[in-house]
């Protein structure tokens, strides 16, 4: 940023050109990498507190509360999912008379479930699980080294929903290099 105010032109072109492209990469990852921390539980929301306003300055609390934001609707979104996926393995029984409707579809069952599910979600004190996991307090960032998928393998059960995300966010590479 201090290059793009240079008074030598080239320099604050190539700044300027080099400004844009983070901003466009940042908005991107920014995103991933929040939740990433976020998941890590010797952190959680304490290091965006900490790091946000020295990126964002200003708009740092806009910027956590997009975070939290987008963190809500990935576990709505998972649960969503879950509670789904259970369903759909039930109504594949055919034995179970509940998953047909009156005229033969086995889709009105999971159909009434996603609406019931989507509904029950709705009152304002409804609280996701990662409420609970966010105000649980942090675990302490010893000088030994910490595992994080251990971590979360073993609270699975407490964090169901949040284990999967950490499962698929925490595998995704930040970066590529390419040799």
């Amino acid at each position: 940023m201090e290059w793009v105010n240079s008074p030598n032109s080239i320099i604050h072109q190539m700044a300027a050109s080099m400004v844009l492209k983070f901003d466009k990469y940042w908005s991107v990852i920014s995103g991933v990498m929040a939740i990433g921390i976020v998941l890590d539980p010797r952190y959680k929301i304490d290091l965006l507190d900490y790091i946000f306003p020295q990126i964002y300055g200003d708009q740092s609390d806009y910027e956590i509360e997009k975070v939290k934001i987008l963190f809500k609707d990935l576990v709505r979104e998972y649960e969503m999912n879950m509670k789904g996926k259970k369903l759909v393995s039930s109504c594949q029984n055919p034995n179970m008379n509940i998953c047909q409707s009156v005229d033969g579809r086995k889709d009105a069952w999971r159909d009434f479930s996603k609406h019931h599910i989507t509904k029950k979600n709705q009152p304002s004190n409804y609280k996701l699980e990662l409420d609970y996991y966010l105000e649980e307090l942090t675990q302490p960032d010893s000088n030994e080294e910490f595992d994080i998928l251990v971590w979360w393998k073993t609270n699975g059960l407490k964090y169901s929903i949040l284990q999967m995300i950490a499962r698929d966010f925490l595998a995704i590479p930040i970066s590529t290099v390419v040799f």
